[in-house]
């Protein structure tokens, strides 16, 4: 009798364990994708609000400062501080929001908990869409559920959480444009009106961040090629129509006001002149604990601040573009060690929290992991892209600095492939205890 009853009760475990995966394969995506949202909203909320009053507190960067001199003044300037002029540090659309913020709720603690609370909403999307852009990438719907869970019970350190820069607002941008170019079939009648949003989704992505733009040009190169062959051409130039219409604006006021044309951002040298440098490290992180950033950058340091203000910010790039190139020219040895610290640091980085740059190496180790799982001749091709956007977002950071914050991008797009180890390893743990009920039953 007791031994019916236990194999009764295993036969009872075994129809519940496939009940359950049956049931959460069943719910629509939608209603993970949500489910997911909230729980990052109520977990980076939490995060918030356990820290007293960081909500309010006002921030401090680039961008920052030009927001403030745009909401007083009008003008896009003082990125480095007060008096330093106009400038084409940044790209102009998340400025622009944050000087909106400043105008509406005033420069007080309104304005940054409005600012705070969009990064928050933003890196929550981010994750939800995980399960639309799945299919593209070659990753089943569980592996995008179990990484969207991941993420939104882990937050990406306190930085999801602040407002000091566009990586967070950019990457829930480019994860909108892959679901809606990609994730859904398109009709015979929205052939033009699709690829009008798409350019125009583009455009915005480029002008919130300039370090995407290989990215975009990857996703419109992709989106053309999945139209039929004889509306190529008219798809192409109506993409490259509308993009060029959406950064015509900003290049004009650049050439107004420094006399050439910036298509978007005019700091790369500077960054590869603060990157490479006799004193310079791998990253953004160690450059500051060893006060090497302090010494060389505009935004820490006041003499070069002072230089700025005196000879324009269009004269103080083209002097770091010679000191860069001249540098690099003279010490190929040390530009490559550099180059490969870079590389090893993106995907393993050091950072002062020793926790948290651990736990970012191990994302990177299981989604390596992840990738392998599963990747059969019919997912092959698909994944494949996943490593071409990765790397698309990856190469700039070989000849400049890394940050965690760098690689915020890619950490999402990671969890794909993380969160696909982990539902192999939930589903096998499964099956293992059916198994061995079974043999205990027999």
């Amino acid at each position: 009798m007791r031994t019916r009853v236990t194999e009764g009760f295993r036969n009872k475990s075994m129809r519940g364990t496939k009940r359950w995966f049956y049931c959460i394969e069943k719910i629509k995506p939608s209603h993970f994708a949500l489910l997911i949202f909230c729980l990052s909203c109520v977990v980076r909320l939490g995060l918030l609000f356990a820290d007293g009053e960081r909500m309010f507190r006002p921030q401090s960067a680039e961008a920052f400062n030009i927001a403030r001199t745009l909401a007083t003044t009008g003008t896009f300037a003082d990125a480095f501080g007060p008096k330093t002029g106009p400038t084409a540090h940044t790209t102009p659309l998340y400025p622009l929001f944050m000087a909106a913020c400043m105008k509406v709720a005033g420069e007080d603690g309104w304005a940054y908990a409005a600012i705070r609370l969009t990064n928050i909403a933003a890196s929550s999307l981010s994750y939800a869409m995980l399960l639309y852009i799945a299919p593209w990438f070659g990753f089943p719907c569980r592996a995008a559920t179990a990484g969207g869970l991941i993420g939104a019970f882990f937050p990406y350190g306190r930085m999801e959480t602040e407002g000091s820069f566009e990586d967070f607002v950019a990457t829930c941008v480019l994860l909108l444009l892959i679901g809606y170019a990609f994730g859904r079939k398109e009709s015979v009648y929205d052939h033009v009106g699709r690829s009008a949003v798409v350019g125009a989704m583009s455009c915005v992505l480029i002008l919130l961040c300039a370090s995407f733009v290989p990215v975009v040009v990857y996703i419109l190169y992709a989106f053309v090629r999945q139209q039929e062959r004889r509306r190529w051409l008219k798809h192409s130039a109506l993409l490259i129509t509308i993009i060029i219409a959406g950064l015509s604006p900003w290049m004009w006021r650049n050439y107004l006001v420094f006399d050439q044309i910036i298509p978007l951002r005019g700091n790369f040298w500077l960054e590869v002149s603060v990157s490479n440098n006799d004193l310079a490290g791998p990253s953004l992180e160690g450059n500051i604990m060893r006060k090497v950033y302090q010494l060389v950058h505009p935004y820490s340091n006041r003499q070069q601040r002072e230089i700025i203000a005196r000879i324009g910010e269009t004269e103080y790039m083209k002097e770091k573009r010679r000191e860069a190139l001249i540098w690099i020219r003279r010490h190929p040895g040390k530009f490559l060690r550099l180059v490969l610290q870079r590389a090893r640091d993106y995907w393993f980085p050091e950072h002062r929290d020793v926790l948290f740059a651990l736990v970012l190496s191990v994302y990177t180790i299981f989604a390596m992991i992840g990738y392998c799982v599963g990747n059969t001749e019919a997912y092959r091709a698909r994944r494949l892209r996943l490593v071409v956007v990765i790397v698309l977002l990856w190469m700039i950071y070989l000849v400049v600095q890394v940050s965690v914050r760098y690689r915020y991008p890619t950490h999402i797009l990671l969890l794909l492939p993380a969160g696909n180890l982990a539902a192999h390893v939930l589903r096998g743990l499964a099956g293992m205890r059916q198994r061995l009920s079974g043999c205990h039953a027999t």
